[in-house]
């Protein structure tokens, strides 16, 4: 039986998820702390969703079926039977560790949300070894104009900020969920951070499994894009600084139509950027890398067999200039996962020598959890004040021919410069790490 004193609620919008979700459900029974209660919206399956749902029998459990209304409305009509303090929406793919409840309750405070890392999985949700761990930075206004960092399953909110957020729509029904944007999850961070609630610090552990799967809302990419680009222009603190994100948003949309073969969608999108600048490499770059990365992690088959021939198409979608043709060469040879490259830079360090990460990113934070603590000496660079790491931090201005420096962020153009100016013994790319493991 559900108690009036349960803490956390998990709302579960499904539609056609027989496959998965008693797999998410079982992960909330395997829960450490018992004080949680769950509601499955069916919105109009096909298949045995909800019957699939009911049979991982578990009196915390709620089953509604519903007419087909999207992914917004269900995540409403389950936000509306929500009567605890604090809430989590879940996908019906996707799974939580089992001190999810626990870790997250106990670091959220007087906060109005908290968020935690997660790990991306294979469509049978095994573990890729891929995580991420958002920054605080990322929950600024400023951070999430610039794209959304956190994944909607890993992140458990205050009941009563949410309502706060609530619209009437047009039935006369109290709607959190936007149903007017593709980005209803990232709309609704914006619109509580603009509002001025207050985030905790994020859980660094990833407590949350993201499931990668080859068809997904995320492959609608013409929608993705102009949606993004609405929300940015309406939420961004500042004018220039909303044009400036508007750009690298929608150069990172071209990054994934590229990737994507939507050609039509390239040659729209370069047509509102216009020439691509030297310092559109770097998002370009990473952008390629992240869509590349997601597609080996999903295994499309479709995609398998012409994967190695890709990398010069996507240069030609991207308009066929040095800057294309750099940004992809550095998005593909730098797409196998950080793990390896983290590896393989502690190969070059000689004796004597520190291993320096520039940059805690989450492209760092995954080349520090690689490292073997023991083979070299580690230490890190960080252009940002206040960033939490077990290692020595270095000024740059302190490097000298002891540090071998690896460089971790996509944006990457001032760092260079920044070194250039140093007496630092060498500098790792990811790509040429890469090439120097194949030569």
């Amino acid at each position: 039986m559900t108690s009036d004193n349960d803490s956390l609620t998990y709302v579960i919008a499904a539609r056609d998820a027989a496959a998965t979700i008693a797999q998410t459900l079982r992960s909330l029974v395997c829960q450490t702390r018992p004080d949680w209660r769950c509601v499955v919206i069916d919105d109009g399956s096909t298949d045995r969703t909800a019957t699939a749902a009911l049979e991982v029998q578990d009196p915390r459990i709620r089953v509604e079926v519903r007419p087909p209304r999207g992914v917004a409305h269900a995540r409403n009509t389950g936000f509306a039977m929500c009567a605890t303090p604090f809430v989590c929406f879940l996908d019906a793919d996707d799974a939580v560790a089992p001190q999810h409840a626990a870790c997250m309750l106990a670091s959220i405070g007087a906060a109005a949300v908290v968020a935690c890392g997660f790990r991306y999985t294979d469509p049978m949700l095994n573990d890729t070894g891929w995580e991420h761990t958002p920054t605080d930075g990322d929950a600024t206004l400023d951070g999430l104009c610039e794209m959304n960092q956190f994944a909607l399953g890993g992140l458990i909110f205050r009941r009563g900020a949410l309502r706060g957020l609530c619209e009437r729509a047009r039935t006369g029904e109290l709607a959190l969920f936007s149903t007017r944007t593709h980005h209803e999850d990232w709309e609704l961070l914006l619109r509580l951070t603009a509002a001025g609630a207050a985030w905790a610090p994020v859980v660094r552990e990833a407590l949350y499994s993201y499931r990668l799967l080859p068809a997904s809302r995320t492959t609608d990419l013409r929608p993705l894009w102009k949606d993004g680009l609405e929300l940015i222009q309406r939420f961004h603190p500042s004018a220039r600084g909303g044009d400036d994100a508007s750009r690298r948003w929608s150069l990172r949309s071209l990054a994934r139509a590229a990737v994507a073969g939507r050609e039509a969608l390239c040659t729209e999108i370069l047509a509102m950027v216009g020439p691509l600048a030297p310092a559109d490499a770097d998002v370009l770059a990473g952008a390629i890398r992240w869509s590349v990365r997601r597609l080996q992690t999903s295994r499309d088959p479709a995609a398998a067999g012409e994967f190695l021939g890709w990398r010069g198409a996507v240069a030609r979608r991207l308009g066929a200039s040095p800057v294309a043709i750099e940004a992809a060469q550095r998005g593909f040879d730098s797409s196998r996962d950080w793990s390896s490259i983290a590896l393989r830079s502690v190969g070059l360090v000689k004796p004597g020598q520190t291993l320096v990460i520039y940059g805690m990113g989450r492209n760092g934070r995954e080349v520090l959890r690689a490292l073997p603590r023991d083979r070299v000496p580690l230490a890190f660079v960080d252009d940002r004040h206040g960033v939490e790491c077990d290692l020595p931090r270095v000024a740059p201005a302190d490097l000298g021919p002891q540090h071998v420096v690896l460089v971790t962020p996509d944006a990457r153009s001032h760092i260079l410069a920044v070194l250039a100016r140093t007496r630092a013994g060498s500098v790792l790319l990811p790509e040429r790490v890469v090439a120097a493991a194949a030569a």
